[in-house]
């Protein structure tokens, strides 16, 4: 062993002292309506003892006659919720925008109309997290009606970015919900 090293002792290491933890505004919260749930159970079996002894009264009778206590909390506002939404989706929760992007006519042969659909949601984005939904959707103003569908992920719609149909010139084309598909 090297001659600098014979006497050594490695330093002991206190760990710091913990501090003791005051309640947090939740941990506040659930000692009051612990507390309250308490005093109204013993304010309910006074009651009924109370009326017990006296030859009548109902125990509810008893227990509305006791004390209620409230409990308050007023620490900070509580943690935003991350609720998962389960409610069925309808055909009402999505708006549907059609933007003409291209337009070409052939005289009375009619026109070729290029078309994209902008979706909307009508709800909260919160509905949509961690979902999978499938949008199906008829567009008319065409010599035919189409049928088309886009798909959700969350808040992520992917659709193709341009169908084509068939026309008048000047048409006008409307997409309308016809089925909202979770899977």
């Amino acid at each position: 062993m090297h001659p600098d090293f014979q006497n050594f002792t490695a330093p002991t290491i206190e760990p710091a002292p913990v501090p003791k933890k005051r309640l947090a505004g939740r941990g506040r919260l659930l000692a009051g309506m612990g507390a309250g749930l308490v005093a109204l159970a013993a304010a309910g079996t006074v009651g009924y003892l109370i009326g017990d002894s006296q030859g009548g009264g109902s125990v509810e009778t008893a227990a509305a006659a006791a004390v209620t206590p409230t409990v308050s909390y007023t620490g900070p506002a509580a943690a935003t919720s991350t609720a998962t939404y389960t409610r069925p989706l309808t055909n009402a929760d999505f708006s549907l925008a059609v933007t003409i992007l291209d337009q070409k006519c052939f005289g009375s042969a009619g026109c070729v109309t290029k078309y994209t659909i902008d979706p909307t949601f009508n709800g909260s984005s919160y509905e949509l997290e961690g979902r999978s939904i499938q949008v199906i959707y008829r567009v008319e103003g065409g010599e035919d009606p189409q049928i088309g569908n886009f798909t959700m992920h969350g808040k992520t719609a992917t659709l193709s970015k341009s169908t084509t149909i068939d026309t008048e010139q000047g048409a006008t084309l409307t997409a309308t919900v016809t089925n909202v598909i979770e899977s």
